[in-house]
């Protein structure tokens, strides 16, 4: 950035709108939101309790899941390392479970819930 004297850097930033300055992007939330999200999902792994997940994909469809987490570990993808959450969902429609994968970054909610869970297979957290 050139240099420009105070006066000239303060009529630039004044005329910036307050939101534009100080408010996060919705779909990334604040440090402490992220951090929460991942501490609810290694309690509710750790306590052997489901879990709520609010997951945007892709595609841009908001969906909540009902979830047994497993592990959350980082994973090379396509765009780069981002760490994800494996987990076991049962799709009642169907009637049948999966082992399903999360990116860290398209969860939006968490909620650990008193429903408990017998492991199927080991819980890494």
């Amino acid at each position: 950035m050139p240099f420009v004297d105070r006066m000239t850097f303060y009529v630039r930033f004044r005329d910036v709108k307050y939101t534009q300055r100080f408010t996060p992007k919705p779909s990334e939330g604040t440090l402490m939101a992220k951090r929460n999200r991942r501490l609810a999902i290694i309690e509710g792994g750790r306590a052997k309790r489901k879990i709520y997940v609010r997951y945007k994909k892709l595609s841009g469809e908001t969906k909540l899941y009902f979830l047994e987490p497993y592990s959350l570990r980082y994973r090379k993808l396509k765009d780069g390392w981002r760490k994800v959450l494996y987990a076991y969902h049962f799709d009642k429609s169907k009637r049948k479970g999966t082992i399903k994968m999360f990116v860290l970054e398209g969860v939006l909610n968490v909620r650990v819930t008193n429903h408990r869970f017998f492991p199927r297979w080991k819980t890494e957290f």
